[in-house]
């Protein structure tokens, strides 16, 4: 992207502010490159995005943004105190003046030392997660010995504590309370949660950790979800799909009845999806009600509902029935009950989203089976499946080619053919990981005529996927090749996300296709 030289400052005041366009980039990222998007989101995709910043030369923050957005950007430069305020209102940061409701932890401080308290120790590691943008803390307990873990990127890393057997059982109970638990109850798991402040020098950053424990022969693990309460949702758009699968996808959400799965294994984004999919169809003219175990995202003019034990997933989506509703949100099939609930909801003039786990798309229509489903009603509910992967990115900075003997490569052999990919190996950017960031790899079967009569007739899955090939559909694999193909990512991603016998079971039957 060409880099403009002389562009002068501009005003805040000349630009109109939209929260919802400029959640598309994280907090956490515009503080960090102090970045803000100014402006209405462009309906034509070659119009470029404005974007604010304090040096608009920078190549670096220019090819950041624009990679981020997927959008050629407009840069416009802003004043430190002018970005701060865009800020203030587009993720409604709170000044220090006005109370938020949580346990208020300084941003910055020193690392604690073997001395510390429990209370010191405890915000030492949620202040870290919080700055590495991790999505889950684990604190276990082994013999002589504590790990404190964090997972980034889908990946666990270890991280340097000061938290031993000797202290960690005042950091657990230190929790427990945090999270309104029983501190006297080490028998059995339990679920709470914690509000949590993160204040810097001028501002307030709410955070939600939800809290599980398991006890266990050397004490009680701990593992906590770290949920930004002022991040928004992620738009269809920035999800990181090929155009083809997006745009069949949007076509798919305009439909006033039906199911439409995204399927994958946990971690996978399957709950970003959903939301992306509820918020590009919200609107005045449909009433959009939820049922979720627990409500991570918050979206304006929809109806969300969390489970209870009082009230499980299927009893909630039974009782939306009764409440007139357009669309229906469905957090995940897990029992005939409520696959049942959700193939009544769709073959009486309901749209229903929902996911699955399972290895891809196809595998969705044995699993419906399975629970409890006839091959005509999965065949009449259906609209359409995405299965979906998230995998590492590869750092720009330090990828370099993989060597012929690289164990990765020759496992994917049958996948890469006379591809060259690209491994990661490390470097001061990508804090020594070879990894920046996130990217999809996803398919969708579309659910035509054709394709539900092959469902009626209960074709196995392995036949329903070489027809689905013959027919020149493009699977989890193709996907894959394409990421390695474009340098995204790794061999060995691809074998972490996607188990080495489900893709060589794709690429037989893509073979005999």
């Amino acid at each position: 992207m060409p880099v403009n030289d002389g562009i002068p400052f501009a005003e805040l005041a000349q630009f109109e502010l939209d929260r919802a366009v400029m959640q598309r980039l994280r907090r956490r990222f515009c503080e960090q490159w102090r970045v803000v998007i100014l402006g209405a989101w462009p309906s034509e995709p070659s119009t470029p995005v404005t974007v604010g910043m304090p040096d608009p030369r920078d190549p670096r923050v220019l090819e950041l943004v624009s990679h981020m957005l997927m959008r050629d950007i407009s840069p416009v430069r802003l004043n430190f105190y002018e970005i701060d305020k865009a800020l203030d209102y587009g993720f409604e940061r709170r000044p220090l003046g006005e109370q938020s409701i949580g346990v208020p932890i300084p941003m910055k401080a020193s690392p604690p030392d073997g001395s510390a308290s429990a209370i010191t120790l405890t915000e030492h590691v949620i202040r870290t997660a919080v700055q590495v943008d991790a999505s889950d803390i684990h604190i276990e307990n082994y013999m002589g010995d504590v790990d404190v873990r964090l997972r980034v990127d889908g990946v666990l890393r270890q991280i340097f504590t000061h938290i031993n057997p000797e202290n960690v059982g005042a950091v657990v109970n230190r929790l427990k309370v945090l999270a309104n638990l029983d501190i006297t109850e080490r028998r059995i798991p339990q679920d709470g949660r914690i509000r949590v402040v993160l204040v810097d020098e001028e501002h307030r950053m709410p955070v939600e950790l939800r809290v599980n424990t398991a006890p266990g022969p050397t004490g009680e693990d701990i593992v906590m979800r770290l949920v930004e309460q002022s991040m928004g949702v992620m738009p269809l758009s920035g999800l990181g799909m090929p155009p083809r699968i997006h745009d069949q996808l949007a076509e798919l959400l305009r439909n006033p009845e039906g199911v439409i799965l995204v399927t994958g294994p946990t971690g996978s984004g399957k709950t970003s999806t959903l939301y992306a999919g509820i918020d590009h169809i919200r609107g005045d003219e449909r009433k959009i009600v939820t049922a979720e175990n627990p409500v991570e995202r918050f979206i304006p003019k929809v109806n969300q509902k969390q489970v209870s034990p009082q009230v499980g997933m299927a009893t909630l989506a039974r009782a939306f029935l009764r409440q007139d509703p357009d669309v229906m949100m469905i957090g995940e099939i897990r029992d005939e009950e409520t696959a049942q609930v959700m193939s009544r909801a769709a073959i009486t003039g309901h749209l229903v989203l929902s996911t699955l786990h399972t290895s891809d798309a196809t595998a969705a229509v044995p699993r419906l089976r399975g629970l409890g489903l006839s091959a005509v009603d999965v065949a009449d509910a259906l609209l359409g499946i995405v299965a979906q992967r998230l995998v590492r990115r590869l750092c720009e900075h330090c990828k370099v080619p993989a060597p012929k003997d690289h164990p990765a490569t020759r496992r994917l052999q049958p996948i890469l053919g006379d591809l060259s990919p690209m491994v990661a190996t490390g470097c001061e950017r990508c804090a020594g990981t070879g990894y920046a960031g996130r990217t999809g790899l996803f398919e969708l079967v579309v659910v035509d005529d054709q394709m539900a009569s092959q469902i009626a007739v209960e074709i196995p899955a392995v036949r329903l996927r070489q027809w689905l090939y013959e027919r020149g559909h493009r699977g989890l694999v193709d996907a894959a090749r394409e990421a390695l193909e474009a340098g995204e990512t790794s061999p060995a991603e691809i074998l972490r996300v996607i188990p080495a016998r489900a893709l060589a079971g794709m690429v037989v039957e893509k073979s005999l296709s």
